[in-house]
């Protein structure tokens, strides 16, 4: 679709006013543009209920300002026990690095969310960085599925991640297809051999070398609960 200004005029004013009960919101692939997804962004911020628990406004060339104010709703969103925002789509929306690191801060409070997709936003090592942070803390959301695909984390951040696993037991699902991922097959080995919890992990359209292949293998060998795509 492709949403115009007076919709999303409309939109942002009903969210604002208190729509009875939204559980899910998804505006993905509207030719939004940073002003547009902002707008929403900011009618979901006044809200008074914590009902939205599904929001995807992928592929909007949302940009960064839309980072900043899903940050501020993720930390203004304080609810009840099983309640708040479970499933967030942000891909596509090129926020870089810099972006990425905004919302983490927002995500890194959330006690509900379940799902994060950031791929395609060219987010490289910085973010990686920050999104390792999440990952590793003591008391971080309580993430289940995890989505980097089409990123730019090159080799210093797929080491990142990959030896973030090693101190999380909560992540189920972990998407790094097409980004840019290299690894030695000794850190890969290491990271998923200790970590007990993963039980997907995708590299596909990667330049896998042999070697990293042929220990994928003997991992799953190792741990059979885990799945790896190649």
């Amino acid at each position: 679709c492709d949403l115009g200004g007076n919709f999303v005029d409309a939109l942002k004013s009903a969210l604002a006013d208190g729509m009875p009960v939204l559980k899910l919101l998804n505006v993905a692939s509207n030719k939004l543009g940073p002003d547009g997804s902002v707008a929403v962004l900011k009618g979901i911020a006044v809200r008074r209920t914590g009902s939205l628990e599904w929001l995807s406004i992928r592929n909007n060339q949302a940009g960064m300002e839309s980072a900043r104010e899903l940050e501020k709703i993720l930390l203004g969103r304080e609810t009840l026990p099983g309640e708040g925002l479970r499933h967030l789509d942000i891909s596509s929306n090129s926020l870089g690095s810099a972006g990425c690191k905004m919302l983490v801060k927002g995500i890194s409070c959330s006690k509900s969310l379940r799902v994060v997709d950031l791929g395609d936003n060219l987010i490289g090592s910085e973010g990686a960085t920050a999104i390792a942070e999440i990952l590793t803390a003591p008391l971080g959301p309580p993430l289940h599925t995890l989505r980097l695909k089409g990123n730019q984390l090159g080799s210093k951040g797929s080491e990142i991640i990959i030896e973030s696993l090693k101190k999380n037991n909560a992540l189920r699902i972990l998407d790094l297809q097409n980004s840019h991922f290299t690894l030695s097959e000794l850190d890969i080995k290491e990271a998923l051999c200790e970590n007990k919890a993963l039980t997907q992990l995708d590299v596909r359209t990667n330049s896998l070398h042999e070697k990293l292949v042929m220990s994928f293998k003997e991992i799953c060998e190792v741990r059979q609960d885990l799945k790896i795509i190649t």
